[in-house]
């Protein structure tokens, strides 16, 4: 059971590769009491146990604590219920993960290894909670970040798996809530840009596509089909000073014949061709 924890906190939230883990079972005796405990893997340099609770038949049964010790101090501590020597039941475990701190871990474990719904609470202030699928580094759930980001779906190997619900701010100052695919915005989404405009509708491989609406602080709004990020198909646009241009647009711009509405409310038509205003 040791590692099995730390191992899928590092898969889950540092996006590691599924670990290895040693082929053979290791039991460590408490000295004190005589009771044996399982452990996954082969013992840590000076690795140590101590149990507290019912010892059946040599090894540790019923709810007890069991503390780790190794060479560089507290590995780990667990609250739960053991039978047979090995976690079954609920339990709590507080461990030294790979990056220099303690986490902690809540949930069931069976025959040693977390299954099912549980919440781990990592040292670097990420949160998961959720529910494992095929084993550690496998699970469905929410995964929050200590700058108020987070994930909602399946994560494997670290990295989401399908559609899945997030909210971040990128380094560039942009805020997007909604919708992603294999780490890109994909769905429909909401995203407010460095400069305040306001973009929500449909989005594939990253950019607006689809269907969508563009708030421009300075530059008039959009509604319509968008493409490759842009304005491409039908649409309509209003211009600062009240004008609307319905009609199609190439690249942001429109093309073709256009109706245009004054802001009094006059209507004409014009043509359009790359950009221009065609007289």
């Amino acid at each position: 059971m040791r590692r099995l924890v730390v191992k899928w906190l590092a898969v889950v939230i540092c996006g590691a590769g599924v670990p290895e883990f040693a082929a053979s079972e290791t039991w460590l005796e408490d000295p004190a009491s005589g009771c044996a405990l399982w452990s996954s893997d082969a013992s840590a340099p000076g690795e140590t146990v101590s149990w507290q609770g019912a010892c059946v038949d040599g090894k540790a049964s019923g709810v007890g604590v069991a503390v780790w010790h190794d060479d560089d101090g507290l590995a780990y501590r667990v609250l739960g219920e053991m039978r047979g020597g090995k976690l079954n039941g609920d339990a709590t475990v507080l461990f030294r993960d790979d990056i220099g701190g303690y986490s902690r871990y809540s949930g069931a474990f069976v025959e040693g290894k977390p299954t099912g719904e549980g919440t781990l609470v990592g040292s670097n202030g990420f949160r998961f909670r959720g529910e494992l699928i095929e084993g550690i580094s496998h699970g469905r759930g929410t995964l929050s970040a200590p700058d108020g980001s987070m994930v909602r779906g399946e994560i494997k190997d670290g990295k989401t798996v399908g559609t899945a619900f997030a909210y971040y701010e990128t380094k560039e100052g942009e805020t997007y809530f909604g919708e992603v695919l294999d780490g890109k915005r994909d769905g429909h989404g909401i995203l407010l840009m460095p400069d305040d405009n306001f973009y929500f509708g449909e989005f594939r491989d990253g950019e607006p596509a689809g269907y969508g609406s563009f708030l421009g602080v300075e530059s008039g709004d959009y509604v319509g089909a968008f493409a490759g990020g842009k304005p491409n198909g039908h649409g309509t646009y209003v211009a600062p000073d009240g004008a609307t241009y319905q009609g199609r647009f190439v690249d942001g711009k429109p093309d073709g014949l256009v109706l245009v509405t004054s802001a009094e409310g006059k209507q004409s038509t014009e043509t359009w061709s790359n950009g221009e205003k065609v007289e």
